[in-house]
């Protein structure tokens, strides 16, 4: 593989990935990316154009990020007019300036472009090309994202299928087309099949990768997360106290990911055994999250809203209001003051604010 050629791959796995809770590891990989691809394959190059602009997304400079994707529509359409607009590069071009339209938040816009792009190398190349499959992979993400959980999950069906199809039932990627079947599935409101699906898939992981590979853990986890959805609050303890320890064992205690199972674990504790046993698995979570995310990570701020609802649970309001209020503060200059976590944090402060004069 060409250095050109490796730069082109590390560029598709990281537009693979959510950046959406950890934005800062975002924002140093795609400016290393975009050193990489100016060095490899040129500064008008449109993947050294799409992680310039995920980039600049990612800071929050909308503004510079726009001029870019402009730059970038242009050195589309000037592949698509010098190779034709039907040209495997042109087409692979064109997913990368959608991929960027969706990332800057118009999700809307891209999922029309994206279902047109579908048609388009559905034509060109046939539905199981692998460019075909991996384009409508992003089309059934952005369309899940819009909030079209039914037609997500439609579109995550015949996508598990064809990825068997082509690449067989024990490929990683057929096997991660099905995690985001199930994945869809839940999104639907299907609680109880998501959580069958989410099983069927952890299983056939741990088979083909090994039980602690990270991808097992993960489909792992979320079966334990849509158990309890299924308001199978005990059985998904159980799920959650195996994960978060293999989790903790395998990637370390300090890994996000061992912390979000810690976190899951200490929220179905609290249904199980009791609010003292919550706060007794948070509090140490709290600690190592302000340590190691940082205290305006939304993880560690989701971790403090629910310590601060157990401390007035356990009998003290007034801290418990106190607690909220300084939540509130710090969500508002993270997150902005109409962002959903605020506006739930606020109402967890009214609360206890009203619980506080009643205890007086």
């Amino acid at each position: 593989m060409t250095a050109a050629e490796g730069t082109r791959a590390r560029f598709r796995d990281a537009r693979g990935q959510d950046w959406t809770w950890e934005p800062a590891d975002g924002v140093a990989l795609f400016a290393e990316l975009t050193e990489l691809c100016i060095a490899h394959l040129g500064r008008e190059h449109p993947d050294t154009l799409a992680a310039q602009h995920q980039h600049l997304v990612l800071r929050g400079d909308l503004r510079t990020a726009a001029v870019v994707r402009d730059r970038l529509g242009e050195a589309v359409d000037e592949r698509a007019e010098v190779l034709g607009p039907d040209h495997p590069e042109a087409l692979r071009a064109r997913d990368t300036y959608l991929w960027c339209v969706a990332e800057a938040g118009d999700t809307g816009q891209a999922v029309a472009q994206y279902a047109k792009l579908v048609e388009r190398l559905i034509r060109v190349l046939g539905p199981q090309h692998p460019d075909t499959l991996t384009v409508r992979d992003f089309h059934a993400a952005y369309v899940l994202r819009s909030g079209n959980a039914g037609k997500a999950r439609k579109l995550r069906a015949a996508l598990a299928t064809d990825w068997a199809r082509v690449l067989g039932a024990d490929h990683p990627e057929t096997l991660r087309a099905r995690h985001l079947y199930a994945q869809s599935v839940g999104a639907a409101g299907d609680t109880h099949v998501a959580a069958a699906l989410f099983a069927s898939a952890a299983w056939d992981r741990s088979r083909v990768l090994g039980p602690d590979h990270p991808l097992t853990l993960e489909s792992r986890h979320h079966h334990a997360y849509w158990t309890d959805q299924d308001d199978r609050t005990a059985e998904a303890y159980a799920l959650f106290a195996q994960v978060a320890a293999d989790r903790a064992r395998v990637l370390g205690r300090e890994h996000r990911d061992s912390m979000d199972s810690q976190y899951m674990y200490a929220l179905c504790a609290g249904a199980v055994v009791g609010v003292p046993e919550t706060m007794a698995l948070l509090t140490p979570l709290l600690a190592d999250q302000t340590r190691i995310l940082g205290p305006d990570h939304r993880d560690t701020l989701r971790t403090r809203r629910v310590h601060a609802v157990c401390t007035g649970e356990l009998g003290d309001p007034l801290n418990a209001r106190r607690l909220l209020e300084a939540l509130v503060a710090d969500t508002e200059r993270v997150l902005g003051p109409k962002h959903p976590d605020t506006r739930a944090y606020r109402k967890d402060k009214s609360h206890w604010t009203r619980a506080q004069r009643r205890h007086r």
